[in-house]
């Protein structure tokens, strides 16, 4: 089944955010299982997402696997589904979320679980695991908060903890060569994958380590990144240069969810740099990581794309720096090419606040 909803887009804002056809998203005719990337959140957040853009390319690269992405509606949009009973769908091809043989929702912080709740409400399906037959599809959960499973354990019937790509790229070839399996039947292959948490059968009975990429080198490049037709919160080609970090700031989620500490070589970073920017036509792009300035060589990275970029005049982002005389220096060295964006963060207004984070940062030494 497919929605059409052409004749509702003209009465909503921004209706750029529910075509699907952009620049590099993938639609296929032909596979043996599908599946529904869920951002609950609205579109230009969730583009703004780099897991999303990973999961997306290296997912669909599975042979007969075929991802397709969803997010919330706006506030409009929700109005016009409810009053003329459209259930909530893809992207892509605007198939109900019901007809999918796997949902996955990415949780990135709390306050997106009751979002992901008003997706299944939208979509009819109940919320409760044990409330879903063989003819409603698996439920799944990823993403930092799912560190802390407890909360989504009654609505989802699996969670991948920690990070995504080599797991999921499993859990697609499974799907992929068992269509005709049954969700149990599915959920007992699943047991044993690294990172996959299935409360069913392993709540109480066994702890599951979270899923660790050993080496960001042997990973897929996610080069095709899409291009949306209207503006997100972060509208550029994101390359995510290391992952993980060394501080132990004490307040911070994600330098517990990302450890170790994993880098992508100089040479390879530059590879999927320009393999992104070919892609997309991007003329700016985001060196991810939670202390982009931690990265051993990011001197000669930014060197190497002035070099290489400078006369097309692209712009670099730093999203994440540190407040050190070093981090200062990167923010100078990419200041001299396009005007783009760096973000400090020194995280207290005190410095008994900063000793007691831990956060390593000094007024009298900075």
């Amino acid at each position: 089944m497919t929605i059409d909803i052409r004749d509702h887009l003209l009465s909503v804002e921004k209706p750029a955010q529910y075509l699907g056809n952009e620049i590099n998203s993938v639609h296929k005719k032909e596979f043996d299982a599908h599946m529904c990337l869920f951002f609950p959140d609205i579109y230009e957040v969730g583009m703004s997402n780099v897991g999303i853009r990973i999961l997306y390319d290296i997912m669909n690269k599975v042979n007969g696997f075929y991802l397709e992405r969803g997010f919330s509606p706006m506030g409009d949009m929700e109005e016009v589904m409810r009053k003329e009973k459209i259930p909530m769908f893809s992207l892509e091809s605007k198939t109900p979320l019901s007809e999918f043989d796997l949902i996955g929702f990415s949780f990135s912080y709390e306050v997106s679980y009751t979002n992901a709740l008003n997706a299944l409400d939208l979509a009819g399906i109940p919320f409760h695991r044990e409330e879903r037959t063989e003819k409603h599809p698996l439920i799944m959960a990823g993403g930092t908060c799912m560190m802390n499973p407890a909360p989504m354990e009654k609505f989802v019937d699996f969670m991948v903890i920690g990070d995504g790509e080599d797991t999921m790229v499993e859990i697609a070839k499974i799907f992929a060569g068992n269509p005709d399996k049954s969700k149990k039947e599915k959920l007992q292959m699943l047991d044993g994958l690294e990172g996959v948490y299935i409360p069913e059968i392993h709540k109480g009975k066994k702890n599951i380590k979270r899923a660790i990429v050993r080496d960001l080198n042997k990973t897929e490049f996610y080069d095709k990144q899409i291009v949306p037709y209207m503006l997100i919160v972060h509208d550029r080609a994101a390359v995510e240069i290391q992952r993980g970090c060394t501080r132990g700031c004490r307040f911070c989620q994600a330098g517990m969810v990302y450890r170790p500490v994993r880098e992508r070589t100089l040479e390879n970073n530059m590879k999927l740099i320009e393999k992104t920017l070919e892609a997309t036509g991007y003329s700016e792009v985001s060196l991810s990581s939670l202390s982009s300035s931690d990265y051993s060589k990011i001197g000669d990275l930014l060197g190497n794309i002035q070099e290489k970029y400078g006369e097309n005049n692209v712009g670099i982002g730093l999203p994440s720096l540190r407040m050190n005389p070093y981090s200062v220096k990167v923010a100078e060295q990419i200041t001299s090419g396009k005007k783009t964006g760096f973000t400090f963060a020194p995280e207290a207004g005190s410095q008994r606040l900063r000793d007691v984070i831990n956060k390593g940062v000094t007024e009298k030494r900075y």
